[in-house]
């Protein structure tokens, strides 16, 4: 996502969630997005590729416009012009209005929002989230850096990096990445990365997941102390929850969803925000995703592995190509869509070469004679991800490796230096990035957008307050939230895209903030 206003204004003058008392009067938890300080008639770009929808509040954002995109949809208020239509396709970085000062404004600025779809309407901003980790500044990569260890060599490659995104195991200093790894990107002029800890508990994880929701306090009180200092260090107030849990059967995937949903709870009442699941390749299984509605409905992020190999599977097909391990999120997200259920923002928390996949044992790129095609595959595997908003962030498997895993640490490898250049020279302030969306996920967007009056009609027909937006369930049903006056609460409603009934209402748990 691209940065909506020219390099010269992009000072924020009130950051997300700031001044929660003066937004409890729109019942909100505080400012649900972030004002970027500007001269009136500073031309605005879309962030991204999507439809426009033209809009008038003049009691809150003043003039303002929507861009609804495949997995996103963004708001920019406070404008005072528009030069684009209603209805409107526009590309990543096409001008499409000027800025302003109406609306309630007190001085010239543009309002930013992000709000990933499908609308988590009951996270305290009505679905918006922090713009900033989908900005960065201008990154196009979204290779992040994985460190296991810390070494010089680790310091001397993170330093001329300048990774977007930091993945640390607590047994490394945050000190060490504090006092000599972020001054390099204050020298550079680039934005800070996005740090995520993660504390191993391999030994203990399968246990206390089995015991679902009960083994959730367990699992917290073993990390709370080292996720606490990372934050007192750094500021780090995300954190990876277990890794690599197997679920064979449903009783197992429904004692593992007991377990995320209870620690995203117990970690969000500690200030936390929770990378779930961090699934290995392969897992869940896709018949499982439908027992994993509460962890989707909580977390922040969903975590994801991806390995591929240099060799063909044994479909016979290049990994790169066959999607069962790379891009295998792309049937993921596919399937919770299906399921109508909530689908978080995806941090790949581990993507690499892995020999396991082929029977070789954990062995990785250096054993190969020319080290030159793992970099090679990972600039495809970036230019796979970059153009897609439902991927923040991809942690490369290894960056500063134990010993175990050195096979797989880029770190002194012979592609030590071309990868570090590659992810220090993708940084290109206010170039938009490459666009890979999938022709199927356009589609889905049009027929969204498509039954959007369609179902607004009908909301209000049935005596129904509308929402706001509407999503195509496959060709049969859409579905939109919206406010029911006769019982005083906020459902979920699925409607037969044909005949318009409403053919289910499902009430909307937990604190109402709209």
């Amino acid at each position: 996502m691209i940065h909506p206003l020219p390099p010269d204004y992009r000072r924020v003058s009130q950051p997300f969630g700031a001044r929660p008392d003066y937004y409890k009067q729109w019942h909100l938890d505080g400012h649900e997005g972030i004002d970027l300080s500007c001269p009136v008639g500073t031309p605005v770009r879309a962030a991204h590729d999507g439809l426009v929808q033209r809009l008038y509040s003049p009691d809150t954002y003043g003039v303002w416009l929507q861009v609804w995109g495949d997995e996103v949809m963004t708001a920019y208020a406070h404008l005072s012009a528009v030069t684009v239509t209603s209805g409107q396709r526009v590309t990543a970085g096409t001008p499409i209005a000027l800025s302003g000062n109406t609306g309630n404004s007190t001085g010239p600025h543009l309002h930013f929002g992000v709000c990933p779809l499908p609308r988590d309407v009951l996270n305290g901003y009505k679905g918006w989230e922090n713009p900033a980790p989908y900005l960065q500044g201008g990154t196009m990569t979204k290779l992040a850096a994985g460190v296991q260890i810390w070494s010089a060599a680790t310091e001397d490659h993170l330093k001329r990096a300048l990774y977007p995104a930091l993945k640390c195991l607590t047994g490394v200093d945050p000190v060490e990445i504090r006092d000599k790894v972020l001054p390099a990107y204050d020298r550079a002029g680039r934005p800070r990365p996005f740090i995520w800890p993660r504390k191993w508990t391999d030994d203990i994880t399968a246990d206390l997941v089995a015991q679902g929701a009960a083994g959730a306090k367990r699992w917290r009180d073993a990390v709370i102390a080292d996720y606490a200092h990372w934050r007192n260090i750094l500021g780090c107030d995300t954190v990876e929850l277990d890794n690599e849990t197997i679920c064979w059967s449903d009783d197992d995937a429904k004692r593992h969803n007991e377990f995320e949903a209870e620690l995203i709870c117990l970690l969000g009442g500690d200030g936390f925000s929770s990378i779930a699941l961090n699934a290995s390749v392969a897992w869940p299984k896709l018949e499982h995703w439908r027992h994993y509605r509460e962890t989707l409905e909580r977390a922040q992020y969903l975590g994801k592995h991806e390995y591929g190999w240099p060799a063909n599977n044994a479909e016979g097909q290049d990994l790169r190509y066959f999607d069962w391990h790379v891009l295998r999120f792309r049937r993921d997200c596919q399937v919770i869509r299906d399921l109508g259920y909530r689908l978080p923002r995806l941090i790949i928390t581990e993507v690499g070469w892995e020999g396991a996949l082929v029977g070789i044992g954990h062995r990785g790129f250096r054993m190969l004679g020319d080290q030159g095609q793992y970099l090679d595959w990972l600039k495809w595997y970036d230019g796979e991800i970059q153009g897609d908003p439902r991927v923040a962030y991809a942690s490369i498997f290894e960056t500063g490796a134990q010993e175990k895993w050195h096979e797989m640490d880029a770190v002194g490898s012979a592609i030590d230096g071309g990868l570090a250049d590659y992810v220090r020279d993708s940084y290109v302030a206010g170039t938009p990035p490459v666009d890979t969306a999938l022709d199927a996920e356009r589609k889905q967007l049009d027929a969204m957008l498509a039954i959007y009056p369609a179902t607004k009609k009908a909301c209000l027909e049935r005596g129904y307050h509308w929402g706001g937006e509407a999503y195509s369930i496959g060709d049969r049903y859409a579905r939109c939230w919206a406010w029911k006056p006769s019982a005083s609460r906020y459902v979920r409603l699925w409607l037969d895209s044909r005949t318009w009934k409403v053919v289910r209402e499902e009430v909307l748990s937990g604190p109402q903030t709209l």
